[in-house]
């Protein structure tokens, strides 16, 4: 289960940024967010709860629009580590990511 979770949460992160894509480094900063955020649904049981996937989707929803509302800010054309870290700092805790 936690595979096709990562797949769906990684799809959504590609669509909700495909206006800009990802530097390889911001890249894997939002994989391992992604894979915190499935192992905390399965630990916490909820791996298999579609009301607490929908959650969990709609935060990490917040934390993309987070990064690119900082990329836009700062006049980037792709998402880099430092888009990652703002959102990070201005939403976090934001279950079940961080």
């Amino acid at each position: 289960m936690g595979d096709i979770l990562e797949t769906r949460f990684w799809a959504l992160a590609q669509s909700q940024t495909a206006g800009f894509g990802f530097a390889p480094g911001c890249e894997a900063e939002v994989r391992e967010l992604i894979q915190r955020g499935v192992a905390t649904l399965t630990t916490q049981g909820f791996a298999g709860n579609e009301f607490k996937i929908h959650e969990a989707e709609a935060n990490l929803s917040r934390f993309l629009n987070a990064m690119t509302h900082e990329a836009m800010r700062l006049h980037l054309t792709q998402l880099h580590e430092s888009t990652y870290h703002a959102a990070r700092s201005s939403l976090c805790p934001l279950w079940p990511f961080c």
